[in-house]
């Protein structure tokens, strides 16, 4: 019987394995072969391969297809995430037809998701190995976006300088589609690159393929789903 230890070292060994762009047949044949050695040995994963990094390092896989890349796919997510509190800030001023004054204490508070923006690639495999790193990254960049908002320049000559909100909706708008729009071709085109395991009943292979790529979808235009119902919003309230 499978272990929730056992089962924590596989999930973290597929993170690995992903983290090296190995393609989903290839990640379930090698997780099929982990378990049947399980099974036979009665060793634990650890015991018998070590950490899941060490031994997803051992491994010379090889792909004939083009893998899906998680690195890749966070990047843009962050991006999107950027654009989109943007985006956010520069409706209301759009609406009111008037200039987008930013000031200290706003550039400030952006100046923290900007960074993460910007850095992102250095921390990029933590974020995929530690999921709650990458979730509270996401929530101290929503918080600190809303608190932008909140610190915005009561009055044009506080603000430090002021610029078109048009262009913002524009940059950003464009940003956000282009982000979502190579999340839905990478979907479109690796979707056959889910993790298959040997034997495994083809039709309910074929179900998860197709569900896994219509939530992939979905979730790679929630922001400019988003930016839409935040436009509809600053009209009502016009």
């Amino acid at each position: 019987m499978k272990t929730t230890q056992e089962q924590k070292w596989l999930d973290t060994l597929t993170i690995e394995l992903r983290l090296r762009d190995v393609s989903g047949p290839g990640i379930g044949d090698t997780l099929a072969t982990v378990k049947e050695f399980l099974a036979d040995s009665g060793e634990s994963a650890q015991e018998a391969f070590g950490s899941p990094a060490e031994y997803a390092a051992s491994l010379d896989l090889s792909t004939s297809t083009e893998p899906i890349s998680v690195k890749r796919t966070v990047f843009r997510s962050v991006i999107g995430l950027l654009a989109f509190l943007m985006f956010s800030q520069a409706v209301a001023p759009w609406v009111a037809r008037e200039p987008l004054d930013l000031g200290g204490a706003q550039l400030a508070w952006l100046a923290f998701p900007a960074a993460a923006a910007a850095f992102i690639r250095l921390y990029l495999d933590k974020l995929v190995r530690h999921l709650w790193m990458a979730f509270a990254l996401i929530v101290v960049c929503g918080t600190t976006g809303v608190l932008s908002a909140l610190s915005a320049p009561k009055a044009h000559a506080d603000a430090w300088f002021s610029i078109n909100p048009g262009l913002v909706l524009v940059v950003t708008g464009a940003i956000m589609v282009s982000a979502s729009t190579l999340s839905t071709i990478s979907f479109a085109k690796d979707g056959d690159d889910s993790i298959q395991e040997p034997f495994s009943n083809p039709a309910q292979e074929r179900k998860q393929k197709a569900t896994s790529s219509i939530l992939g979808i979905l979730v790679s235009w929630m922001l400019p789903i988003a930016s839409l119902v935040f436009l509809g919003v600053g009209f009502q309230m016009r």
